[in-house]
């Protein structure tokens, strides 16, 4: 355990962008996808602290279900290609670990009986759904109309996910 949050410390401590090949992009997405899938596979089970009541209203459970069932299938598929390759092997490693652990709460398929809404909650699902969210909307945004041209995981990407997160964690 130690070992691995020194790693993740070190991964952000970092500075520098990723670059293709060494396998840290698809180790960093394969673990990321991985815990947003294990924190997705928590909410499921205790809907009533983790969820946000309004958000809980507006999103279709079959939709976040089937995003659940292919963010596992992506995130496995690059761990085990990081295996196969022999690249980031501790990050390919936790990352089979989050989704096995996942897979053994019930993975996609968790079923959501009736429960109390008056209840105090969390929001993890706007955090999960937020972080995939402005992933995809920035990326896209900084792709197509670049202001200058940087790779996805430049050298400040670390300061964007913790401003994220800390942004997030505060609402």
């Amino acid at each position: 355990m130690k070992s691995v949050c020194s790693n993740l410390l070190v991964l952000f401590r970092s500075v520098g962008s990723l670059t293709f090949g060494q396998g840290m992009i698809s180790g960093v997405l394969a673990l990321v996808l991985a815990a947003l899938c294990f924190f997705g596979a928590i909410a499921f089970h205790f809907p009533e602290y983790l969820t946000t009541p309004e958000l809980r209203q507006r999103y279709d459970v079959a939709s976040i279900r089937q995003l659940m069932f292919c963010s596992m299938l992506l995130a496995g598929a690059l761990a085990v290609l990081n295996l196969a390759l022999l690249r980031t092997l501790w990050l390919a490693s936790w990352s089979l670990a989050l989704l096995a652990l996942t897979a053994i709460m019930g993975g996609h398929n968790i079923a959501v009986g009736a429960f109390p809404t008056d209840v105090p909650y969390l929001g993890l699902d706007w955090l999960v759904l937020g972080l995939l969210g402005t992933a995809i909307i920035f990326i896209t945004i900084e792709k197509l109309i670049p202001f200058r041209d940087q790779p996805v995981f430049r050298p400040e990407w670390q300061t964007d996910f913790q401003h994220f997160a800390v942004n997030h964690l505060l609402v």
